[in-house]
């Protein structure tokens, strides 16, 4: 059985509601129905009823055969419209709830596209936090703690005023008798 969408349902149900409001029975409206909506999947879907009724069936048994294209309420809401025998006052109610319905779904949907995009950025940045600064901030901080980096750097900049500033800045952080630097520990030379 062939599956219709809930916008195809809610084309077919609001052009019923039309044709049934300017007097056209339901048989001569899904008929105009299956002509104007030649090309559209809405026509089809009346093409595909007024198949049904023509070989005998109601309108009511008609959508209940089509149980995959329309909900569970419609086609009880179009069962107890022909046990009543007003299935023509019925539509107005249907496209009204399947309105409804269509923008509760909308508002629903647009409510979780924003927090749904913090946490996918949260998620990234964690990641990126994780495998890109993470390592760069290890070997940074591995120069500082006896990885070889101040003895290279002051014999590199020895002399040179670079070197003369960054060597009273280590004499801050290892003071005198520490055993990490070897000149005098003095922070206000």
């Amino acid at each position: 059985m062939l599956k219709h969408s809930e916008k195809t349902v809610l084309e077919f149900t609001e052009m019923m509601e039309l044709f049934l409001e300017s007097g056209l029975s339901v048989r001569d409206a899904l008929e105009a129905f299956a002509v104007i909506g030649r090309n559209s999947t809405a026509g089809s879907l009346g093409r595909m009823l007024l198949e049904y009724i023509h070989k005998g069936a109601s309108f009511a048994q008609a959508v209940e055969l089509m149980e995959g294209s329309f909900p569970p309420i419609y086609r009880r809401m179009v069962r107890v419209g022909n046990t009543v025998g007003s299935v023509e006052q019925i539509f107005p109610r249907l496209s009204n709830y399947l309105r409804n319905k269509k923008k509760l779904q909308d508002k629903i949907l647009a409510a979780l596209i924003y927090p749904l995009l913090v946490l996918i950025t949260a998620f990234c940045l964690t990641l990126g936090t994780v495998f890109f600064v993470m390592p760069k901030m290890e070997l940074i901080f591995s120069g500082f703690v006896g990885g070889g980096y101040r003895e290279q750097y002051t014999k590199q900049y020895a002399g040179t005023g670079v070197g003369a500033y960054h060597s009273r800045i280590y004499r801050c952080f290892y003071p005198r008798g520490s055993g990490n630097y070897p000149e005098d520990g003095n922070c206000r030379s």
